[in-house]
């Protein structure tokens, strides 16, 4: 199930001005400002913890939630800036990141337990251009984020299934490097005439010990039509099992092949509904 939200703030995304643009920037961090707190966030950071046999800091995993959802407010602003600018340039980055990333300055939190829960954290980002594409972002998000297609461009989904409110997932895993995963998530969505945002959290692990805990994941997908075509942009931060050298190199390469995958085929599919559309 997916919490919609249809804003009021059509005039702020209607034309392709610069202020209006900015405009659109801030209307989307104010938007991720607003989506409900769901204390399982906390509860997912926390059984790293629980599994050490030790203890965060107190108000440790909140700050983290907060640090890291400003950080995906200000990737998603930064690129509609440049969107708004004319830079159509597309790219796919998978970084692991270093401890103190999502607090500010970037200071490493002071307990070793803490630097060592997020320096296994992956940043995933992807923008995408389709010139001269027509169909809406909302359209275009629909067709992203069905069942179908996840499964078609993700090998190791094994299932995708709704539990009430929740969207939940079964991926296989990587022979003697990756646990199988199952997990469920929360997610939200914002429409505009030329902007399509989706926002996911993962609340829930579902697996037993057989599988490995996704302690956070966050991310937002955004679609935006500007004159000259239609933009995507992803944003994801992760955190699973602990990454040494070996297992760095395998989840990076993975993660950047099904991105590239992903696009590639979202690619073909806006193309044949133009073409479909046209005849």
């Amino acid at each position: 199930m997916v919490w919609l939200v249809v804003a009021g703030l059509s005039a702020l995304v209607a034309s392709p001005s610069s202020s209006v643009d900015d405009a659109r920037g801030s209307m989307v961090a104010a938007w991720l400002d607003s989506l409900p707190f769901d204390n399982r966030v906390i509860g997912g950071i926390e059984l790293y913890a629980d599994e050490k046999r030790s203890e965060f800091d107190e108000g440790y995993s909140s700050r983290l939630v907060g640090g890291i959802r400003r950080l995906i407010g200000a990737d998603v602003e930064h690129q509609l800036t440049r969107l708004s600018e004319g830079n159509r340039r597309p790219f796919i980055e998978v970084s692991i990141l270093d401890p103190g990333f999502p607090s500010p300055g970037g200071k490493p939190p002071g307990s070793s337990n803490e630097r060592d829960f997020e320096k296994s954290f992956v940043r995933t980002e992807v923008l995408a251009f389709f010139e001269d594409e027509k169909t809406s972002p909302a359209a275009a998000l629909a067709l992203y984020t069905t069942d179908e297609f996840r499964k078609t461009v993700s090998s190791r989904i094994e299932n995708i299934w709704n539990e009430g409110e929740e969207v939940c997932v079964e991926m296989g895993g990587v022979k003697l490097l990756l646990d199988p995963l199952k997990y469920c998530d929360r997610i939200g969505e914002l429409h505009e005439e030329n902007l399509s945002l989706q926002h996911t959290r993962t609340v829930r692990n579902k697996g037993d010990s057989g599988y490995q805990a996704v302690y956070f994941k966050e991310s937002l997908k955004t679609f935006v039509r500007l004159p000259d075509g239609l933009a995507f942009h992803y944003i994801n931060y992760s955190r699973t099992v602990g990454l040494g050298g070996i297992q760095r190199r395998v989840a990076r390469g993975k993660i950047e092949d099904s991105e590239k995958k992903a696009v590639e085929e979202l690619g073909r599919r806006l193309a044949s509904r133009s073409s479909e559309a046209t005849e």
